[in-house]
């Protein structure tokens, strides 16, 4: 079994209790804090974003690598922003499958406080030739139904912001939440730059592809519908405690999610959404 701790589980605020898998000459580490993947290294190079340890405030989210949103995405909701999943402490599920990591929540007294439903979120994070997929998956365990919205809020990581493209969101409407208008993709290619970008693109079906002169990416979901673009720009970046100077151009997040169109699920039935990064052969 090729899953162990790295370092031994903590919960102090630079380790958070990781824990590593390796296959196909990469490796991928999350913690059970927040059940969230922290680091994909492929090819030599760490593929995520992640903030500096010394600036995480204890009981708050870990900022970068792929935090879990459930079940309310931003204020969308009566609960806090973007729900507690993230903000949680999650129990490891032991493996026998090479590299793959996986990370179990489920409802008690704390979370029904927050949100008053029974369920299981599992979050599985899975290693294969030259790709990492990360799923998640809820069960309602109660006997009523209930509806969520959750998102994967992926930090890629970039040398230069302003360096980065994605295309496969062209001829899609996204709403522009730093403006509260709706508006359509032109494309064919959208050109990043440091300003403030925070975007949901609906229906998206195609693969995205994503370059920024270092690494080049083929994007898919599935279970999930919406795309979020975002990146907080230097002035809301300069308010963000966990980030240091320059931050923000250092990454761009590209979210798997379902905002627009919540889950509505069954009682005794499950739900599962996937986001998948495959290494282009040029990339």
């Amino acid at each position: 079994m090729d899953t162990d701790p790295s370092p031994g589980p903590t919960n102090d605020r630079a380790n958070f209790g990781q824990y590593r898998a390796e296959a196909h000459g990469m490796s991928v580490a999350g913690t059970t804090f927040g059940g969230q993947v922290l680091s994909w290294i492929a090819d030599g190079r760490e593929r995520l974003f992640r903030g500096p340890a010394d600036r995480h405030a204890e009981g708050t989210a870990v900022r970068g690598g792929i935090p879990v949103i459930f079940p309310q995405f931003a204020m969308r909701g009566s609960g806090g922003r973007h729900g507690f999943a993230r903000r949680v402490s999650w129990r490891r599920v032991a493996e026998d499958v090479p590299g793959r990591l996986t990370f179990m929540l489920e409802d008690d007294a704390s979370t029904r406080q927050a949100w008053p439903h029974p369920f299981r979120l599992q979050l599985e994070a899975l290693l294969s030739p030259r790709a990492l997929s990360v799923a998640l998956n809820v069960c309602n365990t109660g006997t009523a139904p209930f509806d969520f919205a959750a998102a994967l809020h992926t930090y890629l990581r970039t040398d230069d912001v302003t360096r980065a493209r994605l295309s496969g969101l062209e001829g899609h409407h996204f709403h522009d939440s730093t403006r509260g208008e709706d508006a359509l993709d032109p494309g064919p290619t959208l050109t990043l730059d440091s300003r403030e970008i925070d975007r949901i693109y609906a229906d998206v079906e195609a693969p995205l592809h994503y370059e920024d002169g270092q690494q080049r990416l083929a994007i898919t979901m599935t279970g999930f519908r919406d795309v979020v673009l975002w990146n907080p720009g230097p002035e809301k970046a300069a308010g963000l405690p966990d980030l240091a100077t320059g931050d923000h151009r250092r990454f761009i997040c590209i979210e798997a999610a379902r905002i627009l169109s919540p889950v509505e699920l069954p009682p005794g039935e499950s739900w599962r959404g996937e986001q998948v990064f495959s290494l282009r052969a040029d990339g």
